[in-house]
């Protein structure tokens, strides 16, 4: 399990700060009462409990307390016109009774620090909804003011409304329709709405070769060798694409293959429509880490991200979901979040590709909440 907290250089301060977020266009912590490590009275060191940040309001890594993974399932814009807040599941670890928010949480988007660095607030657990809330197998939109939850399978496309007040998507599904020519099991999906609002954009993932569900994490032993070699099939991915008419939310199209490759990237677990100025595609990842993108105007197989220097992108732990943001400022949703195990990254659209047209991301940049804790990886 990771054990959380933020090290800053040599030294390890042990105090949380209470507060809010402040504006979020300009984050602006209240600052210290003194330089000195203190111990808030409630949050004493405790066996077995977590490691907490001294910095001003506590802020460190953005994850849910106690939990192997931090998915980010939604992002929607209601603290702030450029900035998301955040649906986050948190994985695996513990529950609430002994410290951690295992299940669907929301986090508020606070500011960005000096250096350039979002904040989050700490997690609000959401009540219920129609979904296991410790799936990370669901997408979270905004359309027209409402909030919906999306869960889509093989057959299947549910929706779920969010209700403000009860901070909860209810028990019921909204809306239960039939997705119709989807070959394979779904591993993983996207949904980005058009700019008219009676359209959506459905992308899959899908599992070609091995794979039957999108949290198929664990393997049985039996699958090694004695010399520790894995017998079993590995999972191999495929996109396929289609419409959803809004807002009654059935198909609209028929499904197609974005591409002519059957194995886009083995063992996927994320995929996102991103879109630049004069281009646009689908990112994805895996367990292993690796980023990659497809053109959606070109039959090409995908290719590996990389950074300013011509190096490869890798993020540095499993990435479980890809969300895509519009960073600078520029209507041009072509930036974007990693998240899964260990901490979130943002990544930042250097506004150039290589030759084979694939977007060049600057460095990553670690995403932050207030009252976090110590955690590794």
């Amino acid at each position: 399990m990771k054990l959380k907290g933020l090290i800053c250089g040599a030294v390890v301060s042990l105090a949380v700060l209470a507060g809010g977020c402040d504006s979020p266009e300009k984050y602006e912590p209240t600052p210290n009462e003194s330089d000195k490590p203190t111990i808030i009275p409630g949050r004493p060191l405790e066996s077995g409990k977590a490691i907490v940040s001294s910095a001003t309001k506590g802020v460190a890594p953005l994850a849910v307390d106690f939990c192997y993974s931090s998915v980010v399932v939604g992002s929607v814009y209601e603290s702030s016109s450029y900035w998301p807040d955040l649906f986050v599941v948190g994985t695996g670890g513990l529950t609430s009774p002994y410290g951690g928010k295992r299940g669907l949480n929301y986090s508020k988007f606070c500011g960005v620090d000096a250096q350039g660095r979002l904040i989050y607030s700490h997690m609000q657990a959401i009540k219920t909804a129609p979904w296991d809330v410790e799936s990370a197998a669901v997408k979270i939109v905004k359309i027209a003011g409402e909030i919906y939850g999306i869960q889509a399978t093989k057959s299947k496309l549910n929706v779920a409304r969010y209700d403000r007040e009860s901070r909860s998507f209810g028990t019921e599904w909204t809306y239960s329709n039939k997705l119709t020519g989807v070959p394979y099991s779904v591993s993983t999906f996207d949904l980005v709405v058009d700019s008219s609002g009676t359209s959506a954009d459905l992308t899959i993932m899908c599992y070609s070769v091995g794979g039957s569900s999108p949290e198929s994490d664990y393997v049985e032993d039996s699958l090694y060798d004695s010399a520790g070699f894995y017998l079993g099939v590995i999972p191999e991915g495929v996109i396929y694409r289609t419409k959803i008419k809004l807002p009654d939310w059935t198909q609209d199209a028929d499904i197609v293959q974005v591409g002519k490759d059957n194995c886009v990237i083995i063992e996927p677990t994320t995929v996102a429509q991103v879109s630049g100025k004069d281009w646009s595609g689908y990112l994805m990842a895996n367990k292993a880490g690796a980023l990659k993108y497809l053109s959606a105007s070109s039959n090409d197989v995908a290719d590996y991200l990389v950074d300013t220097d011509g190096k490869q992108l890798v993020n540095r732990s499993n990435v479980k979901r890809i969300t895509v943001v519009n960073a600078d400022r520029d209507g041009q949703f072509d930036d974007f979040i990693t998240s899964g195990e260990g901490s979130m990254w943002l990544y930042r659209y250097s506004g150039k590709r290589n030759s084979f047209g694939t977007p060049i991301y600057k460095a990553a940049e670690l995403v932050l909440m207030e009252e976090g804790d110590l955690f590794s990886g």
